[in-house]
């Protein structure tokens, strides 16, 4: 049935051949010049969807009343230390906060002001209750630290677990051994200098978690 028509049209195709191409052409440059213009591809997931829709419209505009929530760039800072973590990120964040030609702002949301303040009364009664009696145990050795933030400081304060010892407060050296251990590893890298923290410790992480073993002087 579609034999005659097919004929007819490779019929008429041959006779105006430079015809044919020509219009071929014409419509080839057609396709790509709207393919340039009118299609494109877009890895921003806001615009998967037509912004005529109602819901779409709406987000469109809290996102316009609050920018602080759109267009966000989050920044992982890796390192050795959670001191060392927490100054590269305090410095990057002032370098960006400077820099008003590509960033709007730059805020680290581990240093909220209201969250350093009042970030305990976030926490369930469970752990903040073990918080509070981690503080309360290691009083004696974070007062230590204050009145002398040295190393002769530091040895100081971990003096005071022989004296607990010796007044019967611990069962020996028991519960110690894991964070002295940690620490002397610690020490020994650093005299070898090399910066790298035994793993999943720190130089004064192992230091505190000294004071989980019981003792209260």
């Amino acid at each position: 049935m579609l034999s005659a028509p097919i004929g007819r049209f490779i019929t008429f195709c041959a006779r105006h051949a430079y015809a044919v191409v020509a219009l071929f052409l014409l419509l080839s440059c057609g396709a790509v010049y709207a393919g340039m213009t009118c299609l494109g591809v877009t890895t921003d997931t806001s615009k998967m969807l037509s912004d005529r829709l109602e819901w779409k419209q709406r987000s469109d505009e809290m996102g316009r009343l609050f920018p602080q929530k759109e267009n966000l760039l989050v920044a992982v800072i890796e390192a050795d230390l959670p001191e060392e973590g927490r100054e590269t990120a305090r410095v990057l964040a002032e370098k960006l906060a400077a820099d008003h030609t590509h960033f709007d702002f730059a805020e680290r949301p581990d240093a909220n002001p209201y969250l350093v303040r009042n970030g305990l009364m976030f926490l369930e009664p469970q752990p903040l209750s073990q918080v509070l009696n981690d503080t309360i145990t290691a009083q004696p050795f974070l007062s230590a630290l204050a009145q002398d933030p040295s190393a002769r400081g530091l040895f100081g304060a971990m003096s005071l677990i022989s004296e607990g010892i010796k007044q019967g407060q611990a069962d020996g050296l028991k519960s110690f051994q894991t964070p002295l251990a940690g620490f002397a590893t610690n020490l020994e890298k650093a005299a070898a200098g090399s910066r790298s923290p035994c793993p999943g410790s720190s130089f004064w992480a192992a230091s505190c978690l000294i004071w989980r073993g019981g003792i209260s002087l």
